[in-house]
């Protein structure tokens, strides 16, 4: 009886093992994948006026990215981004009846990400709710693998207690970069400049921006962002952004930041 037991044990130990080698990775935290032609239907609510999407493209697309609002209280606003991080195109209103409507032709093969918002949603965290559909046309997928991707993007990896400088410019306007959460962890975030007004956000592992700053972390560097305190409850990848306020305009200022996740 007592070899019985302890068989029954070492077998119950090797499915726990292989379990364990079997669980699945952090994934990065998007509120859809974007298909040519199939309207994405999404909400804002809760305090999240910004979703983070994407889409996979090729160098030579034609593509057009239309965020319709569903109700009168969402002003859509959306903001397109590069595989490298550059900001490809901004609108408010092109679309019919004022809703967000880019065309623009790609330059390269990859992920691209599209922030979806509202106008006063990009800078400023509010109580708007309501739904939106969301929809890219004429792109031609780069044959991504959307699991490796979402597993190990293409974006910096950032961890606890390791600053990490970065330079912006017009080619880049952006930084994002992943912070891997397995365990609930609360975390304090600055993004330090002495020559940009930074701006942050934090998207959790279902893509919703959760946390924004422009300027808490004034005591430290004049103009520049700092979060004291965000809770990262759900496993994934969490998307922290980082840029210069002014990254919507035709002139976004071109300096350095230096970004730091400490925990709480």
């Amino acid at each position: 009886m007592k070899r019985a037991w302890i068989g029954v044990i070492l077998l119950l130990g090797g499915v726990l093992s292989a379990n364990a080698q079997e669980a699945e990775p952090p994934l990065v935290g998007l509120a859809g994948l974007l298909e040519t032609g199939t309207a994405e239907r999404a909400r804002f609510e809760d305090g999240v006026v910004m979703q983070l999407f994407a889409f996979d493209a090729s160098a030579g697309d034609g593509v057009a990215v239309e965020m319709r609002a569903e109700e009168d209280a969402v002003d859509p606003f959306l903001i397109l981004l590069s595989p490298g991080g550059e900001v490809i195109a901004v609108d408010d209103d092109s679309g019919e009846d004022l809703n967000a409507r880019i065309e623009t032709r790609l330059d390269e093969d990859g992920v691209y990400l599209v922030l979806a918002s509202t106008f006063r949603g990009v800078t400023l965290a509010e109580d708007t709710e309501g739904d939106y559909s969301l929809e890219v046309q004429g792109n031609t997928p780069s044959g991504v693998n959307w699991e490796s991707w979402r597993a190990e993007p293409e974006l910096t990896e950032l961890a606890l207690n390791t600053p990490v400088v970065v330079q912006l410019d017009e080619e880049a306007g952006v930084f994002l970069g992943v912070f891997p959460v397995q365990d609930a962890v609360s975390v304090g975030i600055t993004a330090l400049s002495a020559e940009l007004d930074t701006l942050l956000y934090v998207f959790d592992a279902e893509g919703n921006r959760i946390a924004l700053d422009d300027d808490g972390a004034d005591a430290l560097a004049a103009y520049s962002a700092g979060i004291e305190s965000v809770l990262l409850d759900e496993p994934g990848l969490y998307v922290i952004l980082v840029t210069d306020r002014d990254y919507t305009t035709d002139e976004p200022a071109e300096g350095s930041f230096e970004l730091l996740l400490t925990r709480n």
